[in-house]
């Protein structure tokens, strides 16, 4: 068919669809709406019920020819004119008639389907010839939306490979709708063959034929539906999901190959994934039918069951699925070797070694079983020129390693097989196993005798006893079959072949006796509370000599121990019969300081008792029940208390009463001195009695329906043979309990202290909880709900760390009194403890340093040596770690091969882990502040008393050469003198010297200060300040208090005491001393004494001159200890004289000290607790009067030896006698 003039008139309603096709596609979908028309020149679209002009436009030259106008419309229906000129044939038709103007146009109104859609053509002819002057045809298409897509079969079944074809189909709608197929999730249409319907009666299909796979199974496709009557964007689907059936897929596993070691358990699964499911497989080995299951199990896998299997699947589509499966069979090495081989001592031996493993061995080596160093690898045993040594037995041991399918690990397995190689030889050194044999009397032995080397052929044995050397038996064994005491003694094998004879053998046998009671306890014994010299012994043989104990209720009996001590006394004997037997005696007396006249019976002494006697090979046993007859003693449930009941009015009441009695006790109670039996008045008791261990009564009063005067005091009067007792328990509301009593610490640990009470009476409650309260090193208080629980684990605390726990109790009346406090530490956490750093040990100089990480007072290091030839550690000694590296030198007589140090805390348990030390070849150089201390302390000491001689004879050669000073000269200059020296108290000794020779030991102590409850303490040092005055303040670092560099004062520069005046008390002194300073007198010393100082100091004691506005006799010596000594032992300063009274003296210039009061940069030291603060006054006045003194003659002034000691000036003369004094003491 041939298309001519083919025209695209009306794209409007075509343009641009939305709904997934391409510009391309709807050119073509244009293309075939043109075609459709064919020769026609426009295209119209109108919707059905809407009206439509169908235009024809001509030359008005036309009308010259006087032509005839017409409309033809050609439709489904029928073929007709509807109009002519200007009249209408047919209704809702008009026309547009000017052919005046060229217009000739038809106009549709309500146009409808059947009537409208099809082909308008518009004529024009001429008259007469019927020549076609004009024609324009016009294809009017009626928009009717199409109806929804229908798609056969409505659930399509395929099979896999097999071609189904998909029909979608659409009718009603005009023009023919555009029919799409889509696979879900591809946005490309599927290619189809389409149908038209041509009319909307007939509807139009797309054909979408698909040959389906497996994956295809469940796949949606969807049909989409549009044509130009519906809006943009409109669109009509349509989906349906195909059901693919597909042949099956087998896979097998779990892994393929599979690896099963032999022995275990091998499971093959066949998996199959097919389209009718299967419900059973086929698996075949080797052709031949095996198991229908999924799962193939061999429980017991076997070499002979390696291989290969196959699993069949059929699902009945025409195509079955098979899969195969390898069953690799994994086993340790199976080794074989020939079980002997003989030779002549000289040949060579040549050896296979067979194995089978798989996977395949790793390693293949031969062993000799008697000789462990002895291996050789490789499959064949070769040995060149054997010798009697080489007799034994070889092991050849193959080892492969195994990979199981599904583990991660591997395991390694091994083989082994041996071959006795024969060397003929003559037996070696004999020998006895067991090497000391022992039997029990009437019991079997053997004695085994063997031979190194074994000799070749087998030899035989000789046995015989000592005393007789007749044969007792031949062979490797000796048997006895019940052993007597005949049979102990000295026993003797000799082994010997055609080659030779071995040496003799010899063992001891020993035959020991199980212990035998021969005096036995009786199984009852009835006592009365009271009697004396009650004892029981037991009597028994055995050997070797055993052991004798007494138990009570299962539990040891010791005299020693605390719970036993005082009650009981054991006395125990043994003698020796023969051949290491003995009869051993043990008496067990109720005797002891605690008891009534020290040996009688007490009630308490009921109870089991047992005389054990055991040895080495047994042990026998005698048991006693002693029974006591006393009186009745009543079993409080609280010690601390009266019993007591607690129920509520209208209550049903239970009083208990406990008592233990024997003979058996009668019961009766009683209420306000009424007995209670049955009832009394209109009340009415009961009572039951019931009966416990021990012979131990419980007799329980019952009062139903309690009233008010029920409550008060209830007696329970029990009564025996040997006695009656009474007990009162007091029966009240129920109330608040009372506290609980003996708060103890069952165990303590790193973080949580166990706590256990005894609780109080429980106010008549059985719910009643406990509460601990307790609190730490920080001062906050916590508490800790125990509930029900006794004992009652409080945990989340610190470790090493003191806690002070109380309790109290609670039920629904409120709460008791707390206990007493107990206090308790928690233990230290070991794993916390550090280890000690570079542990190296120098064996030549036996010397050990070790480092810390930081400096720990409050630990110890715990040395512990390994001696030469010794496998076990020896604790040496342990080690202060007063320092962060440590320096000793072991003290030990032996070798020391190993050392080892660990730090440890509280005791020699409580310690961190043990770190072996490293042998060097030599020292470390680490400062020597390890070294033992006292070893310092004395070589300093002894330094320092030398140097304190020298300093003695100097200063003795000194006074010598003063001379007595005219006390006029003293008189006449006595207006400027110099500041007196503060007092001297003898508070303990001093020594400057001693400071400056003891650095070592102060870098050591000097971190102690305010550690863990070690000594700390405060020092002056005296600076200058920034006007030039002077000022004594506390300084941390100052050892000392005295005012002299060369003094014996004090002891704190070496062993660092606290300082002995409290700060509230150093205040008080201080105001006490300086008013005391405005009111002293003002002395000066004279040039010569400065001069003289100078030259024995060599300038290190310039004096500073302080200038005083008060006179010597208004100086008051101190009254009271306390202002300026706090040591309660120190002894008491005697009163100062005062200086106007001294009288002449040859020591009046005190040139024995340096001036208290000078610049520290000048020498002098600074005053204890006496700040030097001066105004600036003062220090003018000092200046003028030291301008005087360079002018005056020098004063004098006496003081004697006594009386520089009580004035408290160092003289020359008291200087040395006192040091002298101090020193012994």
């Amino acid at each position: 068919m041939v298309i001519k003039n083919v025209k695209i008139c009306d794209q409007q309603p075509t343009t641009r669809m939305t709904y997934g096709l391409s510009s391309v596609e709807e050119g073509l979908v244009l293309l075939s709406l043109s075609v459709t028309a064919v020769l026609g020149d426009d295209m119209k679209d109108v919707k059905e019920g809407e009206d439509v002009i169908l235009e024809c436009r001509f030359g008005s030259h036309l009308i010259s020819r006087g032509p005839t106008f017409y409309w033809a419309r050609s439709n489904a229906r029928d073929k007709d004119n509807v109009a002519i000129e200007g009249t209408p044939l047919e209704q809702n038709y008009e026309v547009d008639y000017s052919p005046n103007t060229g217009k000739y146009d038809l106009r549709i109104r309500n146009s409808t389907y059947d009537r409208d859609n099809g082909k308008f053509e518009c004529r024009i002819k001429e008259k007469g010839s019927g020549q076609t002057l004009h024609s324009k045809t016009v294809q009017l298409t009626v928009l009717l939306p199409p109806g929804p897509p229908k798609i056969t079969p409505l659930e399509p079944t395929a099979t896999e490979g097999r071609s189904l074809d998909l029909t979608c189909s659409s009718s009603g709608g005009s023009p023919d709708p555009l029919i799409r197929w889509y696979r879900n999730g591809m946005p490309y249409p599927l290619d189809s063959i389409i149908k038209l319907g041509t009319s909307k009666n007939n509807p139009t299909s797309a054909i979408l034929s698909v040959t389906p796979q497996r994956d295809d199974d469940g796949t949606e496709y969807r049909c989409v539906v549009w044509n130009r009557a519906m809006g943009e964007g409109e669109k009509l689907e349509s989906s349906v999901a195909l059901n693919v059936n597909y042949y099956p897929r087998v896979k097998v596993g779990p892994e393929n190959p599979l690896r099963v070691e032999k022995g275990s358990e091998a499971k093959l699964t066949c998996n199959v994934d097919s389209k009718p499911a299967v419900s059973s497989v086929k698996w075949t080995r080797n052709g031949r039918f095996s198991e229908t299951s999924f799962t193939y199990t061999i429980p017991v896998v076997s070499i002979q069951e390696g291989g290969s299997y196959a699993c069949l699947a059929d699902n009945g589509l025409g195509q079955s699925g098979e899969a195969d499966l390898t069953l690799e069979v994994l086993y340790a090495p199976i080794v074989s070797v020939i079980p002997r081989k003989e030779v002549e001592d000289g040949e060579s031996v040549w050896i296979k070694c067979n194995v089978s493993s798989n996977p395949r061995p790793s390693s293949i080596e031969w062993i000799m079983k008697e000789d462990p160093s002895f291996r050789q690898s490789g499959d064949i045993l070769r040995i060149e020129r054997v010798t009697s040594q080489n007799s034994g037995n070889y092991i050849c041991k193959a080892v492969n390693v195994i990979n199981p399918s599904g583990l991660e690990t591997t395991y390694e397995r091994t083989g082994n097989a041996s071959v006795a190689l024969m060397i003929k030889h003559a037996p070696g050194k004999a020998h006895i196993e067991p090497s000391t044999p022992s039997v029990v009397e009437g019991s079997g032995v053997t004695l085994t005798c063997g031979a190194k080397p074994p000799g070749w052929p087998t030899p035989q044995y000789r046995w015989w006893k000592e005393g007789s050397e007749s044969t007792i038996s031949v062979g490797a064994q000796l048997n006895i079959g019940t052993a007597k005491a005949s049979n102990e003694g000295l026993y003797f094998c000799q082994p010997s072949n055609e080659i030779g004879t071995g040496t003799v053998a010899s063992a001891e046998l020993r035959v020991y006796q199980a212990p035998k009671i021969t005096q036995t306890l009786q199984p009852q014994v009835i006592r009365r509370a009271g009697d004396s010299g009650f004892q029981v012994t037991c009597t028994a043989k055995a050997k070797p000599r055993p052991t004798m104990r007494w138990m009570k209720d299962g539990q040891l009996l010791d005299p020693s121990h605390k719970d036993a001590r005082g009650f009981y006394r054991i006395e125990s004997h043994d003698v020796e019969i023969k051949n290491g037997a003995y009869t051993v005696n043990t008496t067990l007396f109720f005797a002891g300081d605690d008891r009534d006249h020290k040996d009688r019976i007490m009630a308490i002494d009921r109870g089991y008792y047992a005389c054990v006697i055991e040895n080495e090979v047994k042990k026998d046993e005698s048991h006693m029940y002693l029974r006591v007859q006393h009186r009745p003693i009543f079993i409080q449930q609280r010690k601390w208390e009266l019993d007591r009941a607690a129920f509520e009015i209208g209550e049903t009441a239970y009083i208990p009463c406990k008592v233990q009695a024997f003979p058996k006790a009668e019961i009766e109670w009683s209420f306000n001195q009424v007995m209670l039996s049955g009832a009394v008045g209109i009340r009415p008791y009961d009572k039951n009695t019931s009966i416990l261990a021990n012979d131990i009564y419980v007799s329980t009063l019952v009062i139903p329906d309690i009233q008010g005067d029920d409550y008060g005091e209830y007696s329970c009067k029990a009564t025996n043979s040997m006695g009656n007792a009474t007990s009162m328990i007091i029966l009240q509301e129920k109330g608040r309990p009372s506290p609980p009593a003996e708060l103890r610490i069952v165990e303590s640990d790193v973080n949580s202290v166990l706590l256990k009470w005894e609780p109080g009476f429980n106010g008549g409650y059985e719910e009643t909880k406990h509460l601990v309260q307790y609190s730490g090193d920080d001062g906050s208080i916590r508490e800790a709900d125990c509930l029900f629980y006794n004992p009652c684990n409080i945990t989340g605390l610190k470790q090493q760390t003191f806690y002070t726990f109380r309790i109290r109790a609670w039920n629904p009346k409120g709460e008791s009194e707390f206990s007493k406090n107990l206090t308790a530490m928690t233990r230290i956490d070991l794993s916390k403890i550090p280890d000690p750093l570079e542990v190296k040990f120098e064996p030549k100089s036996r010397t050990l340093v070790f480092n810390v990480l930081t400096q720990m007072p409050m630990a110890t290091a715990k040395v512990e040596l390994q001696q030469t030839g010794e496998n076990t550690w020896r604790k040496y000694r342990m080690l202060p770690v007063f320092t962060d590296k440590i320096h000793h030198v072991i003290e030990d007589p032996k070798l020391v091969e190993a050392v080892r140090v660990r730090l440890c805390f509280e005791d020699e348990e409580t310690c961190g882990n043990s770190i072996n030390a490293d042998i060097v070849s030599t020292v470390p150089a680490v400062a020597q502040v390890g070294m033992r201390v006292h070893y310092v302390i004395g070589a300093v000491v002894s330094g320092i008393v030398l140097l304190l001689c020298f300093a003695l004879v100097l200063l003795f050669c000194c006074c010598r050469k003063k001379r007595v000073v005219k006390k006029e000269q003293y008189d006449a200059n006595r207006t400027t003198t110099q500041d007196a020296p503060p007092p001297y108290y003898t508070n303990g000794m001093e020594n400057k010297g001693l400071e400056k020779s003891m650095d070592v030991i102060e870098d050591t102590l000097k971190n102690f200060n305010g550690q863990n409850g070690y000594i700390s303490y405060n020092g002056l040092h005296h600076q200058p300040n920034g006007n030039g005055n002077h000022q004594y303040n506390a300084d941390q670092n100052s050892y000392s208090n005295s005012n002299n560099a060369g003094s014996v004062d004090s002891q704190d520069s070496l062993w660092k005491a606290p300082q002995l005046v409290p700060n509230d008390q150093q205040h008080l002194m201080t105001q006490h001393h300086q008013q005391a300073l405005q009111q002293q007198q003002q002395l000066n010393h004279s040039n010569l004494m400065h001069q003289h100082l100078h030259n024995r100091n060599s300038g290190n004691y310039e004096h500073h001159h302080v200038q005083s506005t008060y006179s010597a006799e208004d100086y008051v010596p101190y009254d009271n200890r306390n202002n300026y000594v706090t040591d309660p032992y120190g002894p008491i300063p005697k009163p100062k004289r005062r200086l106007d009274l001294i009288g002449d003296s040859p020591y009046h210039e005190l040139s024995g000290l340096p001036d208290p009061y000078m610049d520290s940069t000048s020498g002098g030291a600074g005053l204890v607790g006496t700040p030097g603060h001066q105004d600036e006054s003062s220090i003018t006045t000092s200046r003028s009067q030291q301008q005087q003194s360079q002018q005056a003659p020098p004063p004098s002034a006496t003081m004697t030896f006594e009386e520089s000691l009580e004035s408290g000036y160092s003289t020359p003369n008291s200087r040395n006698r006192r040091v002298i004094r101090e020193i012994i003491v």
